[in-house]
């Protein structure tokens, strides 16, 4: 039988929640290799993201701020974002406060964004 990615995907996933994930794995590649069809991992890994948003809603959450942030609140941001990879950049430019990216969407809290969106408002009066 023919599985797509996305399926290959799913197993996956779903064998992250029981902590299978090494078992399942070798059993996917074996199954791949198998077929005669290792080359399609790298497009079954791809997938992994794509399953795990539909899942749990968000795939990436990238903190950027001026400093380091505190173990504290990277501890709250992993546990009410279950399944999302929490990154953090360090942006001196920003002077404070931080730009919370998810996915696609930003949240802008910085000094910086707040002066620029200042400097339109002026500049539109």
């Amino acid at each position: 039988m023919m599985y797509t990615n996305k399926q290959l995907a799913q197993v996956i996933v779903e064998a992250s929640e029981n902590n299978d994930v090494s078992k399942v794995s070798k059993g996917i590649i074996e199954l791949l290799s198998d077929q005669g069809e290792l080359h399609r991992m790298v497009d079954v890994i791809s997938e992994i993201e794509n399953v795990w948003k539909d899942k749990y809603g968000i795939g990436t959450i990238i903190i950027e701020s001026a400093e380091k942030i505190s173990d504290e609140l990277r501890s709250t941001l992993e546990k009410i974002s279950k399944g999302a990879e929490v990154q953090e950049k360090i942006n001196k430019g920003l002077i404070g406060g931080a730009k919370l990216r998810i996915d696609d969407k930003v949240i802008d809290g910085s000094i910086q964004g707040h002066l620029k969106q200042l400097k339109r408002t002026l500049q539109e009066s």
